[in-house]
């Protein structure tokens, strides 16, 4: 389970949930989040003097001005900690977030004034079976072969790849370290959907 240091024991029974229109955050990556919608804006204020947890839910659709749960929402997400946060004069609120784990949304138990739910941590233990060592195998390979040839990675980002050996991880690596790909959005939470990624962000994303 991608576990950060921000991580909290115990963790509250529900969180405040911000819904995201513009990307996804992964677990154990890090990002800009430009939060301006007024319920997302009460979410934030709800944790920002103490916990400083939320989870972070994309929308299906990103016209949606207001998504009510749970249909228009998605089931599973990213418990996300605010590492930096500042007040616009116009009431935005800029952070920088840590994605710490994938959740499942149990239960909706608020709409109003700002959305929030139960949830559940999700299990990511893979057994470390021949099939997952030979895909791992594989995938360290490919992202070698990626950093070899892309101007735009580091050239120790497979030696830390390598050195992350759980298969999860190691798709992290493999996948939102490529800064210049595009993936659509519903590609990209179905990952989220599916397994933990990692990334360092680049650039501001807005949730409005």
């Amino acid at each position: 389970m991608a576990i950060s240091q921000e991580m909290p024991s115990p963790l509250p029974s529900e969180l405040p949930v911000v819904a995201l229109r513009d990307f996804v955050i992964f677990p154990l990556m890090v990002a800009p989040l430009d939060v301006g919608r007024p319920k997302s804006v009460r979410a934030v204020d709800a944790v920002a003097a103490d916990l400083r947890l939320f989870i972070a839910v994309m929308q299906k659709d990103r016209d949606i001005r207001d998504p009510k749960p749970p249909d228009e929402l998605y089931q599973i997400g990213t418990l996300v900690a605010i590492l930096r946060m500042m007040r616009m004069p116009d009431r935005r609120i800029q952070l920088l977030l840590r994605g710490l784990a994938r959740v499942r949304i149990e239960q909706w138990t608020q709409a109003e004034p700002y959305l929030k739910a139960r949830y559940a941590l999700v299990d990511e233990t893979v057994e470390a079976t021949i099939e997952v060592q030979a895909l791992v195998k594989g995938v360290l390979e490919l992202f070698q072969r990626m950093v070899q040839l892309s101007p735009n990675l580091p050239d120790d980002a497979y030696t830390v790849a390598a050195a992350e050996a759980p298969a999860r991880v190691v798709a992290d690596h493999g996948f939102l370290k490529l800064p210049r790909l595009r993936f659509g959005l519903v590609c990209q939470h179905a990952f989220v959907d599916e397994c933990a990624f990692d990334s360092s962000g680049c650039g501001n994303f807005t949730e409005d």
